[in-house]
């Protein structure tokens, strides 16, 4: 059974972190682990800009959920799973062997582990149960929009880092 099988076969709500088939491995090494965003919230726009900065070897890619690389790898995972793809975060990373493609407080407790130095600390929130980590991470995410704003908010990356953009 490949890995899209088994993720359809799989409930809504189960374990978010699941394997990567063929064409996510291939874009893994092309390059460094890929970040999902909700492109037209200004939290989500905080928070790449925040990776960006603290990224220094630059391995970290993005990608905007409503992008044509989010609807070819993460939106087939997302309806299998029977969840929104835009509202939340994604993680496409190579854990040991694996490519895995993670989502919610998963996914951003991933992205502050890739980035190295002491941001590696917040991995240690893994330990607090996921369905605890999700409930803040749907919390926040519920008012991101009137905390940060829309996509009026968001701001254009810097010409060095463009290239690190998915379509």
């Amino acid at each position: 059974m490949n890995a899209r099988e088994e993720i359809a076969q799989r409930q809504p709500g189960s374990e978010r972190r699941v394997e990567a088939g063929a064409t996510e491995q291939d874009l893994l090494k092309e390059g460094g682990p890929i970040v999902f965003y909700d492109g037209d919230c200004g939290l989500c726009d905080r928070m790449v800009g925040l990776l960006l900065r603290i990224d220094g070897k630059k391995r970290l890619r993005f990608a905007s959920l409503q992008g044509e690389t989010a609807q070819r790898i993460v939106a087939p995972v997302a309806k299998r799973e029977g969840r929104e793809l835009v509202g939340g975060m994604a993680l496409l990373r190579t854990v040991g062997a694996e490519s895995v493609l993670e989502f919610d407080s998963t996914a951003a407790l991933g992205c502050l582990e890739e980035t190295g130095g002491w941001w590696r600390v917040f991995g240690m929130l893994r330990l607090a149960p996921r369905s605890w980590r999700d409930a803040v991470y749907r919390w926040v995410a519920s008012r991101r929009r009137r905390w940060f704003g829309g996509a009026e908010a968001c701001s254009l990356p810097k010409e060095e880092d463009r290239t690190r953009f998915l379509p």
